[in-house]
């Protein structure tokens, strides 16, 4: 569909996901919806329980995500 490759079956499986529609991973705290789990998981963590395990050694001002 996409065009894209993968080394392996099962991230080539993984993948096909987000051209169907099927959004299984519903979020019970907001309408939003996710194709994978992971991605439900770290969307509750940011944004309804503001969980932010990164902070900063100079300032301490905490984030959620790390910067790469």
């Amino acid at each position: 569909i996409c065009g894209k490759e993968f080394a392996n079956k099962a991230y080539l499986k993984q993948h096909q996901k987000v051209h169907g529609n099927s959004k299984s991973f519903q979020c019970q705290k907001c309408p939003k919806a996710f194709y994978y789990a992971r991605t439900l998981r770290s969307h509750v963590k940011l944004f309804h329980d503001k969980i932010k395990p990164f902070k900063c050694s100079v300032c301490q001002k905490a984030f959620a995500r790390a910067k790469t």
